[in-house]
């Protein structure tokens, strides 16, 4: 599972509590706006026209940096981050994403050394700190894999990666080589890898998500919104309410909105929640878009709740 774009998109909510004051905050708010609704290529010309004439928003410069990285275009983001970390040293954040971006071009003696500055600047910063760990371990399993190539090391080497296996499945599918990228990404949230669902659990939450598309299709808000729970995480520093009064707006405007959900994939964690990924298709009489989006569920009595949507454009 690709958890990247959980990455960046939970950083923004704090990244920026220390700058300065907001200027041009409807336009912050469009762009992010966007990218929830996964117009990326959109979100991105509407960003980098802001920043031609606000050139030293961190805001905005951020923004672009998350498009980059949501696109996988590392070495933009890289660009974007490494000339933020620079122009606002105080700031951790663009620290820890420029450190992901580095780890996923596989540099990661640079992606360490940044987390180690972000940790620098704030020592509590537990996004970083987390990162840090995952590329330990990433470039621990990467060391094992070579010493199974060496007679005499196969088994006890093996043994340590299948400890390491069981903390970030994904690390199953790593490279033998340190130059390439690993599978699993650094993260920052508390959503992480888990245990596939079994089959009864499968197709209770492939029906959850069927129903929670089909109430979006029929525009029924209150409906829609009950698929969501009360402690619900919006993005970009939204208050709940603000969110819920967006979303109703979004269901209504349109003359009419088609949803469908392709692909339903769900891992359980231990703390009653589901990391499930969707292909989801959108189409309304104003736009038309594919993307790939992350849900965390929360059992809550005996009904699943979304506690945090994230979308990432194909």
């Amino acid at each position: 599972m690709n958890i990247l774009s959980k990455i960046v998109l939970l950083v923004l909510l704090s990244a920026f509590a220390a700058s300065p004051a907001r200027s041009g905050q409807a336009d912050i708010d469009k762009v992010q706006g966007l990218i929830e609704a996964g117009e990326l290529d959109e979100a991105l010309r509407a960003a980098q026209a802001y920043i031609q004439n606000h050139p030293q928003d961190p805001q905005m410069r951020f923004l672009e940096g998350l498009i980059f990285t949501t696109q996988a275009q590392w070495q933009e983001a890289i660009k974007v981050f490494r000339a933020l970390s620079l122009d606002f040293p105080e700031l951790p954040a663009p620290l820890n994403n420029l450190a992901v971006a580095y780890a996923e071009i596989g540099k990661y003696d640079l992606a360490l050394e940044t987390l180690k500055e972000a940790l620098q600047i704030n020592p509590e910063y537990a996004s970083a700190h987390e990162n840090l760990g995952d590329i330990h371990v990433t470039l621990a399993a990467l060391s094992y894999r070579q010493a199974m190539l060496h007679k005499g090391k196969q088994q006890t080497a093996n043994a340590k990666l299948k400890v390491l296996v069981q903390l970030i499945p994904d690390l199953a599918a790593a490279s033998s080589s340190r130059q390439e990228t690993p599978k699993s990404k650094p993260q920052s949230t508390s959503i992480a890898a888990g245990l596939p669902a079994d089959p009864i659990q499968s197709k209770e939450i492939e029906t959850f998500v069927n129903a929670w598309a089909s109430a979006w299709s029929s525009q029924d808000v209150d409906k829609y919104l009950d698929f969501y729970s009360g402690n619900f995480q919006p993005t970009g520093g939204k208050s709940l309410l603000e969110w819920r009064s967006e979303r109703k707006v979004r269901l209504t405007a349109p003359e009419y909105i088609r949803v469908q959900v392709l692909n339903v994939a769900s891992r359980l964690s231990a703390d009653s929640r589901a990391q499930v990924t969707i292909t989801q298709q959108y189409e309304s009489n104003t736009y038309r878009g594919t993307a790939l989006k992350y849900l965390t569920l929360e059992r809550q009595g005996d009904q699943w709740k979304i506690v945090q949507e994230l979308v990432r454009r194909e």
